[in-house]
């Protein structure tokens, strides 16, 4: 238990690398709460039919680049390439598959070949090693006690039934995997915006790629040996979490595309309940995946809902170790808070 304590801060001081935070766009850190609590939920997104008319019209428009990209690289010297147009292009492919994916609905996951292998549970010491992390940046703002104080701020004063109070609730925690990070970054700013596809993406990398990044974010710009963890958050308040799996999934497998790597790991959530997945792209085509049972931050006492402390530090712990460790590896129970789920007939 103590070498896992260790664990976080021994990564990065090897490796000398920085978390990252990216969130989507919106100013909502700066909202009043009065306003938040007088807005009336609305649902977004593009209806079937403009879904369909702007995947052709993005379709067109990125056909139009990718024709004057090899047009221009005939024209001009080989150490002259634009490795700009590279990106934007891998960027506007990403798009147009996050398009279709919203456009296909949840039955892209058969049509793509994505199937669930396994179900993750909590091994039976994941609390007990949550809570040995809890004193991981507890000399920084965003320590283990002011993630709580700050969830049960929110818990009396936000309403959960729309998206721009989730991220208040989703923000907390990634402040709090922020400041579990071995090595701060000064001046570390928050962009807002991302790559278009994903909602939040935790990136690891060294500090002048970070520079580079916070400037352009887009996954693209990753390197090689870079690591993201990848968040999408549930949109629906009012569906269970398990039914927006799908739509996460292919967000995921976007991202996995655009980053190059056959492993990623994410996390789908509405702030209040948290799915852990793993998705593997196969060599031989197809891609697999696993996913928690949902972690709550919230317990029963006497009838009663109320926060706990212990699953909010099970929550943090598992952001973070991912993040820092496992963004990119398949399940191995010796050193994840997960194991297969043995009851689980896949």
């Amino acid at each position: 238990m103590a070498n896992h304590t260790r664990s976080f801060r021994g990564l990065a001081e090897e490796r000398a690398r920085t978390a990252l935070i990216a969130t989507r766009p919106g100013a909502w850190a700066v909202a009043p709460i009065a306003t938040l609590l007088s807005q009336r939920r609305k649902r977004s997104g593009l209806t079937g039919i403009e879904l369909q008319r702007a995947l052709s019209s993005f379709r067109s428009l990125f056909e139009k680049a990718q024709r004057e990209h090899e047009i221009n690289k005939a024209e001009i010297p080989e150490e002259d390439e634009d490795e700009d147009a590279d990106a934007e292009l891998k960027h506007m492919e990403g798009v147009i598959e996050w398009l279709q994916a919203k456009a296909d609905g949840p039955q892209h996951l058969e049509k793509w070949d994505i199937s669930r292998t396994q179900i993750l549970q909590l091994k039976l010491d994941a609390i007990s090693r949550a809570v040995l992390a809890v004193s991981i940046g507890s000399d920084e703002l965003w320590s283990a006690d002011t993630l709580y104080r700050h969830l049960h701020m929110l818990e009396g004063l936000v309403p959960q039934k729309n998206e721009a109070a989730a991220r208040l609730w989703i923000n907390a925690f990634l402040y709090r995997v922020a400041a579990m990070t071995p090595i701060y970054f000064p001046g570390c700013r928050i962009p807002h915006t991302l790559s278009g596809y994903i909602d939040w993406a935790v990136i690891t990398t060294t500090k002048k790629n970070a520079v580079d990044y916070l400037d352009n974010p887009y996954l693209q710009k990753l390197k090689k040996e870079d690591s993201a963890l990848f968040i999408s958050e549930a949109k629906d308040a009012e569906q269970g979490l398990s039914s927006h799996v799908p739509q996460a999934l292919a967000e995921m497998y976007g991202c996995a595309r655009t980053v190059g790597k056959p492993t990623i790991r994410g996390v789908l959530t509405n702030g209040h309940s948290w799915i852990f997945l793993i998705l593997t792209l196969k060599d031989g085509g197809g891609t697999n995946y696993v996913q928690s049972r949902p972690l709550s931050i919230y317990i029963i006492q006497n009838l009663n809902r109320e926060l706990s402390k212990e699953n909010i530090s099970v929550i943090s712990a598992i952001l973070t170790f991912w993040m820092l460790i496992l963004s990119h590896k398949e399940l191995n129970a010796d050193d994840d808070y997960f194991v297969y789920d043995s009851s689980y007939p896949g």
